[in-house]
């Protein structure tokens, strides 16, 4: 009785270790992946905060110009400044729909892989419970036998 209570002890931690190693080796690439594309993100938001800055340095300069300059002058900075406008709005249009389908690819590699692992794990379980059963039956008949 205390070799069977032993061997289902000893598997039972087993089983713990191997879920633990399989957390370990197969979920820590999927979280390293996921902090890239965090990282990678945060420096997009920071090339958007840059051309937002820039924008402003231009803008400042476009209205100093605009005080000091006549009205031929207004008209083609008002112009000059529509143009950057529509340059900055479509760069930071390209910028935002890159990283909006780096986010979706991310999401796309993160549930086919937890659904990966989440199969392995299933079918390493099954496969331990029938392993237990085995034993178990086989003590059975063992102390059936004596």
């Amino acid at each position: 009785m205390l070799n069977i209570d032993k061997s289902l002890f000893f598997q039972l931690i087993l089983i713990f270790i191997l879920i633990r190693f399989l957390q370990r080796f197969l979920l820590a690439p999927i979280i390293n992946l996921i902090e890239q594309r965090k990282l990678y993100f945060i420096q997009l938001e920071e090339e958007i905060k840059d051309l937002q800055n820039v924008r402003k340095v231009i803008l400042n300069e476009i209205e100093g110009q605009v005080k000091l300059a006549q009205k031929e002058m207004l008209k083609n900075i008002f112009s000059f400044r529509q143009e950057s406008d529509n340059m900055c709005k479509n760069i930071l249009e390209n910028i935002q729909e890159k990283a909006f389908k780096e986010i979706e690819l991310s999401k796309r590699i993160v549930l086919q892989a937890k659904l990966e692992i989440y199969n392995d794990l299933k079918k390493y379980r099954d496969y331990l419970k029938m392993e237990i059963m085995k034993k178990y039956f086989i003590s059975l008949q063992n102390r059936q036998a004596i």
